[in-house]
């Protein structure tokens, strides 16, 4: 295997595994520095001592007619005391919600597209000073070794160049950038949305749209850093990994019944209404031509 596409792919792994690799690094809890202090206490169950599971005060939960406030917990703008205080355990990792995540790798996403921006006219630069030297030194009847340093240099940066573009680098970046930011403007405009009385938005169905948004991205990511093109994929319904708030007319719990879900909902209607399922629609004919005489 030649040496330069062994480094090329070391390259590789290593700038992909230090943008697109799972965020690790959880936000602190503020419960935390607490439950650590009390970890030397945990009650010793196998010893038989007993101790009282921590129960949640109705009053401390969220109503279920507040459209704003399940709007803020379900999409992690906020969240209720239950999920910040320490139980009777330390938790592993705090639950930030899907806000402050997007908000996060909006940011991760806007630094690294300057990264490589200056990165690649770094290179740029450099390979045109080289290519000056090269010429001169050519002319002049420099240094035989120079000239070979010279021509190693810029074959690098060619290299690094050509890797940067046929990435994607720094454009796809960007487009990273400009689809984290749709979804927390989506988010933040929704939110002020609920805050007027009398809102007519679904909760439910505003959740499960930022929902799909978020997955979309995510699957477009997985996608590109898998096979190096970013390609958009189609991702799995949210819905079937989350309950469903409780039933209510009043609270926005359920999808419209005149709105389908999906194509196959509404060709299953369509079936159980007696009407004919086309995937042609043809056009009725307005006005017939007089004949010509």
């Amino acid at each position: 295997m030649p040496e330069g596409s062994h480094d090329r792919g070391i390259l590789r792994r290593v700038i992909e595994a230090a943008l697109f690799r799972e965020d690790n690094h959880y936000p602190p809890m503020a419960a935390h520095a607490a439950a650590a202090a009390e970890r030397n206490r945990t009650p010793d169950l196998e010893a038989g001592k007993r101790f009282t599971l921590p129960v949640n005060d109705p009053d401390h939960l969220i109503p279920p007619n507040d459209k704003l406030l399940i709007f803020r917990a379900l999409t992690g703008i906020d969240s209720v005391p239950a999920l910040t205080s320490g139980g009777h355990l330390l938790r592993t990792a705090p639950n930030v919600g899907i806000y402050t995540r997007v908000v996060n790798n909006e940011t991760k996403s806007a630094r690294a597209y300057v990264f490589f921006h200056w990165m690649i006219n770094t290179c740029l630069g450099i390979q045109i000073i080289v290519a000056a030297a090269v010429t001169a030194l050519g002319a002049a009847t420099g240094p035989h070794s120079a000239v070979t340093a010279f021509g190693a240099i810029n074959t690098i940066m060619a290299g690094i160049l050509t890797y940067l573009r046929g990435s994607g680098l720094p454009d796809r970046l960007k487009a990273y950038q400009n689809k984290w930011k749709n979804i927390r403007e989506y988010i933040e405009q929704r939110e002020r949305e609920f805050c007027l009385i009398g809102c007519d938005l679904d909760v439910q169905e505003e959740v499960f749209i930022v929902e799909s948004m978020y997955q979309s991205v995510k699957s477009e990511m997985e996608t590109a850093k898998s096979s190096g093109e970013a390609k958009p994929q189609q991702p799995e319904d949210p819905r079937i990994r989350r309950s469903l708030l409780p039933c209510s007319h009043e609270l926005c719990g359920h999808r419209a019944p005149s709105v389908p879900v999906n194509r196959s909902e509404a060709q299953s209607r369509h079936i159980h209404e007696d009407e004919p399922v086309s995937s042609i629609t043809v056009p009725e004919r307005t006005a017939e031509k007089p004949e010509k005489l």
